[in-house]
């Protein structure tokens, strides 16, 4: 996933609509296995995946 991707669905995911949508397996999947191929200088990147997930789920609760 490119970093601009990640931060663009960050922001989109913080309109509750987006967010639901988002929230599925398949997509929860993608990003999660996102995270372990990014390079250690990329925390933010890895910081903005774990909140979009955090996000996504906080929606449907």
């Amino acid at each position: 996933m490119y970093e601009d991707t990640a931060f663009v669905l960050l922001d989109a995911s913080t309109n509750p609509d987006i967010a639901r949508h988002l929230d599925t397996d398949w997509f929860r999947s993608i990003l999660e296995s996102a995270q372990p191929g990014l390079p250690a200088a990329e925390p933010e990147i890895k910081r903005g995946i774990r909140r979009l997930i955090l996000l996504t789920r906080l929606e449907n609760i």
